[in-house]
């Protein structure tokens, strides 16, 4: 026997689509890791003036340069990195958190559809009893010939009906128990019967604390940090319009002189034309638009609140 408790148990444990979103946190915490590391260095091996003509034709006046380059970020551009993946990852909890009302929305459905169906099966055979003891005392009247044989007939009717119906009600049953079983990922189910009680009814709390509760939902809570994120895209797109530097430092050996030297330089691109322009607009309109879809789902939230509280 299940009760409630039980199976919202093993929903909460072995549901595949809450494994997915548990997976999903963490892909953005090795974004996150990912995010924060340093750019590597950067090795380069030069060698001049070789396999030429004339004086050039051998390695007599060659020149060999070894040379490290490191790309140095400016603008903030690694805080801003690690911040938005940091809020990703918030808001893979949001998702989650939201995912797992779900599943437990489902498990407490089903579980009542099950409980329904028990119950109608119940009443079924108590009405083939029922409808048994009736057509055998007609069956006894007719044979007393107290009553006419087409009243056989008619308790007949009424008991075939009943078994038809009992038959239904058990496939249904079936149904509901596999619908249930699924929300924990089992194709088969491994309970024999649910517990609980279909008629006790609780008392419908008062509307405005649990209107009050609404946007504290993973569901709005979830825009909130999208929101966030959000903004904090456009933050990183904008810091790429602040170029980057590599430094760069290495060893020069010029072979006709038998001399070294030490190379260093500066790399800095030129932003004439790509300021990062399209993207940091990109990154602006998708913040809008977010801002947007949050009041529309806050709307679609307190309308499919009050609808629930009006039925309930």
């Amino acid at each position: 026997h299940l009760t409630l408790k039980e199976a919202s148990a093993k929903a909460l444990l072995q549901n595949p689509t809450l494994s997915v979103f548990s997976l999903e946190k963490r892909v953005r915490e090795a974004q996150t890791l990912q995010s924060g590391l340093l750019p590597n260095p950067r090795l380069e091996v030069g060698i001049d003036d070789v396999a030429g003509s004339g004086v050039f034709s051998g390695f007599g006046r060659s020149a060999m340069t070894v040379q490290l380059g490191q790309l140095i970020e400016l603008g903030g551009k690694r805080v801003a990195r690690i911040n938005a993946s940091l809020i990703s990852e918030r808001l893979a909890d949001w998702n989650y958190n939201s995912k797992r009302l779900d599943v437990l929305t489902d498990v407490n459905k089903a579980f009542v559809e099950v409980l329904k169906a028990q119950h109608k099966v119940f009443l079924s055979e108590d009405l083939i009893e029922l409808g048994t003891q009736f057509f055998n005392t007609v069956s006894e009247r007719v044979s007393a010939g107290k009553v006419a044989p087409i009243e056989k007939t008619k308790a007949g009717v009424v008991l075939s009906t009943f078994k038809l119906e009992t038959e239904k009600v058990k496939l249904v049953l079936e149904q509901s128990r596999r619908k249930l079983s699924s929300t924990w990922g089992s194709t088969e189910p491994e309970f024999a019967s649910v517990v609980g009680n279909l008629f006790e009814i609780s008392p419908i709390p008062p509307l405005e604390p649990l209107n009050r509760r609404i946007s504290k939902t993973p569901y709005l809570r979830r825009w909130e940090t999208e929101q966030e994120r959000r903004q904090a895209v456009v933050n990183l797109e904008q810091s790429k319009r602040i170029p980057d530097v590599t430094l760069k430092g290495g060893y020069r050996r010029l072979e006709e002189t038998n001399d070294n030297a030490i190379t260093f330089g500066v790399s800095i691109p030129l932003k004439f034309f790509n300021q990062n322009q399209g993207a940091i607009s990109e990154a602006q309109n998708k913040l809008a638009q977010t801002k947007e879809e949050r009041r529309a789902a806050k709307l679609e939230i307190t309308k499919t609140f009050l609808e629930a509280y009006q039925t309930l």
